[in-house]
């Protein structure tokens, strides 16, 4: 179970990204966050024979404790211009997402920069990222901004979520739907 958060909109970046930067950004969205022995940036296709436990190791591990979750769901469009949500199911920590990829990938001295990993020698870490995402929470219905300004993340509530049942108690049984 989960908290599904819908968002709309999308993060600029200039300059654009290169199809180097564009194509790792896509796979390390798609590779869960997990742990990984040579590296956290480490990209590896999806293998459902994966030992469970390695799978769940990220929540542990320290390497990966700067990860907020296991999926990363921002993704670059397809001219390196923007990122938005891909849309797939429940997505937590977009905020924090976002930060990570900035701090990580994106701005001058990024973390990945000084990594020594040569899969980013082609990464320019020259990007400025700017806008503005809406973002619904549906459990509560919570309404908010991700605004994103000089590779600055902030989170602006525009509306307070409604309670739910078990925080106001009051009772909730099945004759109080009819």
């Amino acid at each position: 179970m989960g908290v599904n958060t819908d968002y709309l909109g999308h993060i600029e970046v200039s300059p654009s990204l290169n199809q180097i930067e564009r194509e790792y950004l896509w796979r390390f969205s798609r590779s869960t966050r997990r742990y990984r022995a040579d590296s956290p940036y480490a990209v590896f296709p999806e293998n459902p024979e994966q030992d469970m436990e390695a799978v769940n190791r990220h929540v542990f591990d320290n390497r990966m404790a700067d990860q907020p979750s296991a999926l990363c769901q921002w993704v670059p469009c397809r001219v390196g211009c923007c990122f938005s949500w891909n849309g797939w199911g429940k997505f937590y920590a977009g905020p924090d997402w976002m930060s990570y990829l900035i701090d990580h990938f994106l701005r001058p001295d990024a973390h990945a920069q000084t990594c020594g990993d040569p899969q980013f020698a082609a990464f320019t870490f020259d990007h400025q990222a700017s806008g503005v995402i809406v973002g619904e929470q549906q459990d509560n219905r919570e309404l908010f901004l991700l605004r994103v300004s000089d590779n600055q993340v902030s989170r602006e509530v525009l509306r307070r979520g409604d309670p739910m049942p078990w925080e106001t108690g009051i009772g909730f049984s099945a004759r109080d739907s009819s």
